[in-house]
């Protein structure tokens, strides 16, 4: 069991912290990286209170829709009070029509900034899943980002859903931004798909943790359907109209980037385009990775994939994805129909220090960019780098392969910026805050 400062609650111990009337932001865009214990644990009480006479009602808060462990359970226990911004879930929908709950529909990049000009109150409880967390704060969140960190950081109060199911070396494969509110707000500095512009973690005052609850839980994906003969031809047709545009000089002959839909026939589509020989591989920015992309992805086709969300259905095992995680990574939140901004507040990250035994080295020329290892005696430590710096210059880290000291270098991956190479020696272990 991993120890923490931090209470270690069973789902239900959790749901009993939260009190009728309450306000909670939950992780989750879609399904994935949603919160999943907590919400049918707090269902079971709502079904308890029901039953003993008592109102018991939360208000609920995501990143879009959920899955049937949140908005599912939670409606069916008639605990929802009120709901924003997206669901899609039958049983709320129609108590959301009925005037049981209170339902605002709202436009997905708004919600963040809403939630910090205090339109919704206050957010009394974030209940968010991780794939790890540090003693100091730091949340390495899952399959998905959402709103979860401007719900940790105003929340009063947080519980922390550690799953299992994902690996620690999900570190570094999210990119979370907090653009300025207006009317001071300026461009968000995203000009390719790859560009990375924020931090990889969310960082949350330690002393609001209120818990941790221990979780193996897959998310909760819809699955998809056999191609059809139907959708396969949509696919094909969609390839061949693209083509006509290159053929035309309407499109460039190095293509743009995508952004596709959800479901059976965007999976048809990408598939098709992937198949087509004069489509060039190409790069996605897109508001839900789905299956499709994976091969796409393994194959090269794919160069480059920024998403909100790693939605993948059961029959995808997560270790397929994992394998390729130095091609690929999540740019949260930043999405939509070209560019839907979901934003979520970034909290800098603090200096790294590392862990007093054993006692690594590590030194960085560069003022202001932390370089984090992990590992254990028996694994190559895995490396991250961490760029709060006013430049967030984007870097590449390698790694020499002699045991101890292993030397770690990371440089500029856009030469033309002028910044000094760090190396860092270590030993095992460095920690987040």
């Amino acid at each position: 069991m991993p120890s923490f400062p931090f209470p270690i609650l069973t789902a239900e111990e959790a749901a009993e912290m939260i009190p009728h009337g309450a306000t909670i932001g939950f992780s989750g865009f879609t399904p994935a990286g949603a919160a999943k214990a907590i919400p049918r644990a707090l269902a079971e009480k709502a079904k308890r209170e029901h039953a003993a006479g008592r109102p018991f009602k939360v208000g609920v808060l995501t990143g879009a829709s959920t899955g049937p462990s949140l908005d599912g359970a939670l409606a069916e226990a008639e605990a929802i009070s009120f709901r924003t911004p997206y669901m899609s879930n039958a049983t709320l929908r129609k108590q959301i029509n009925s005037g049981q709950v209170r339902f605002v529909d709202m436009h997905l990049s708004l919600l963040p900034q809403y939630v910090r000009y205090g339109y919704l109150g206050p957010i009394h409880f974030a209940v968010v899943e991780a794939a790890d967390l540090t003693p100091g704060g730091g949340v390495v969140l899952t399959t998905s980002v959402g709103a979860s960190n401007t719900y940790l950081r105003l929340a009063e109060k947080v519980l922390i859903e550690l799953n299992a199911k994902h690996p620690p070396s999900l570190l570094g494969m999210h990119d979370i931004f907090e653009p300025a509110d207006p009317p001071t707000r300026q461009e968000i500095p995203v000009y390719h798909p790859g560009d990375r512009i924020g931090s990889p973690i969310c960082v949350v005052d330690a002393k609001k943790i209120a818990g941790v609850v221990l979780t193996d839980l897959e998310d909760e994906s819809s699955p998809f359907e056999p191609p059809t003969e139907v959708t396969e031809k949509i696919g094909q047709n969609v390839a061949e109209f693209l083509v006509g545009e290159m053929r035309a000089g309407r499109i460039p002959k190095t293509f743009l980037p995508l952004q596709s839909g959800v479901g059976n026939i965007a999976n048809a589509v990408l598939g098709a385009l992937g198949r087509h020989p004069e489509i060039p591989d190409f790069e996605m920015y897109t508001e839900v990775l789905q299956d499709s992309v994976v091969g796409l992805l393994e194959s090269g086709r794919c160069k480059f994939a920024s998403t909100c969300s790693l939605t993948l259905s059961a029959a995808m095992s997560l270790a397929r994805p994992r394998r390729m995680n130095m091609r690929t990574r999540w740019l949260l939140p930043i999405a939509g129909v070209l560019s839907l901004l979901a934003s979520a507040a970034c909290v800098p990250v603090p200096t790294v220090t590392p862990s007093p035994t054993p006692s690594p080295t590590a030194t960085a020329t560069a003022p202001g960019v932390v370089v984090v290892v992990t590992a254990t005696p028996s694994v190559t430590p895995l490396v991250r780098v961490v760029t709060p710096m006013p430049t967030q210059t984007p870097l590449v880290v390698t790694a020499t392969p002699e045991p101890t000291p292993r030397v770690v270098t990371a440089t500029p991956m856009q030469p033309t910026l002028q910044m000094p190479t760090i190396e860092v020696a270590t030993v095992p272990a460095m920690t987040l805050p």
